[in-house]
């Protein structure tokens, strides 16, 4: 008689083995690798000659499908735009850190009335984040929200 606590006897044990493997997305060129691997395993370690031809001739689908496993659908490595994006070398960006620091020490100037400072941060800011005409700000530093309704010239 077989008593509860034999490991054998176990209902999970046979639960592992019908478990799916578990899904793992590969690029073609890995997928193409690994069902080569499978049948080469199959015949080398396993020695069943007959399910390492039925493995080869399969297609790729029909194989991933069996083993559980995906192709990724776009496997494009990630662009490395940061590095490449900037061409400046290390003197230009210490002549542009030294302009900067030159404006800077001229708009601190206590005598420069407040337009005049206004004008050399904006000065600064140019140097610093390039010369973007398109943005929203204007120069002339009025404001010019969209309240057509009261101008009397536009009605």
């Amino acid at each position: 008689m077989l008593t509860p606590n034999c490991s054998f006897v176990t209902p999970s044990a046979s639960a592992f083995i019908l478990q799916p493997v578990a899904k793992k997305v590969l690029t073609l060129q890995q997928a193409e690798t690994a069902k080569k691997r499978a049948g080469r395993f199959v015949s080398n370690v396993m020695g069943d000659e007959d399910r390492a031809d039925d493995i080869e001739d399969e297609t790729l689908d029909e194989w991933l499908n069996e083993t559980g496993r995906k192709l990724k659908s776009n496997p494009q490595r990630k662009k490395k735009t940061m590095a490449a994006s900037n061409t400046a070398t290390k003197s230009d960006l210490q002549d542009q850190i030294d302009q900067i620091s030159d404006m800077v020490a001229d708009a601190l100037d206590p005598v420069l009335s407040r337009e005049e400072v206004v004008q050399r941060l904006q000065d600064i800011d140019e140097v610093i984040n390039g010369d973007d005409d398109d943005d929203d700000s204007d120069d002339d530093g009025s404001d010019d929200d969209d309240d057509d309704d009261n101008d009397p010239d536009l009605a």
